[in-house]
């Protein structure tokens, strides 16, 4: 066993590795507490700001290193406390609804112009998050789970495979406070790529759906009301 500090935080390892006859073998069991997320890194990709703690188990075996790998399986949990994440910006939905109370929203395209600086530009906070992961044959896959972040809701998960070095992570975002018509507006946005560099795309469709059922219940509403004065009017 080893106890050492990692990322600010207390970390202790205990790990058994050796060489079988079929090839290198290790079991491997950490937990973290109190670790800033920020210092927590992986080549490009962090944590966000706030606390971390981790607890993971790891075993496999195989007749090579890249075997070794690919035979990786366990579970594990990340828990955050007060995490900051960027790019999350609820305003984005006001803007939104403005954009398509004034006619600016014309399709998704126009939509996405709106939408996405207002999003990239805010942050949120996340008082308390735990986030279950597996391994198996050397694919770490997070579990879809909901993080509630104030006025806004997310939806995460995506996973990462250790051969093809390729991460797919997904968060689809929805506010808390706005009265459902049929749901409620989402923004999704996924990230792919190696862990270098990962490629951001911003999906608006459901966003745009709901904004157009939303106008049709506004109009709706609005002859109801029209309808409404005439009889009077003719009564």
């Amino acid at each position: 066993n080893a106890q050492g500090s990692l990322g600010g935080g207390e970390a202790t390892l205990a790990l058994d590795a050796r060489q079988a006859a079929d090839g290198p073998a290790v079991n491997a069991r950490l937990q973290v507490n109190g670790a800033d997320g920020a210092a927590l890194r992986y080549r490009g990709l962090a944590l966000p700001q706030g606390k971390a703690a981790l607890q993971m188990t790891l075993a496999g075996h195989g007749r090579s290193a890249a075997g070794l790998a690919g035979a990786l399986s366990g579970a594990g949990a990340l828990t955050l406390t007060d995490a900051q994440l960027g790019g999350f910006d609820p305003r984005a939905f006001e803007a939104a609804i403005r954009a398509s109370d004034a006619g600016q929203a014309t399709d998704d395209a126009a939509l996405k112009t709106i939408v996405a600086p207002v999003l990239e530009a805010g942050t949120v906070t996340v008082p308390s998050a735990q986030l279950p992961f597996i391994i198996k044959d050397g694919r770490l896959r997070v579990e879809a789970a909901t993080l509630e972040a104030g006025r806004a809701r997310l939806a995460v998960a995506g996973g990462y495979d250790l051969l093809a070095d390729q991460a797919d992570l997904r968060a689809v975002m929805s506010p808390v406070t706005t009265r459902p018509i049929t749901g409620r507006p989402e923004i999704r946005i996924d990230w792919h790529g190696t862990p270098d560099g990962l490629a951001r795309t911003l999906d608006v469709a459901a966003l745009s759906s709901w904004l157009a059922i939303r106008a049709i219940d506004r109009e709706t509403r609005r002859l109801d009301q029209l309808e409404r004065g005439l009889a009077l009017a003719d009564a």
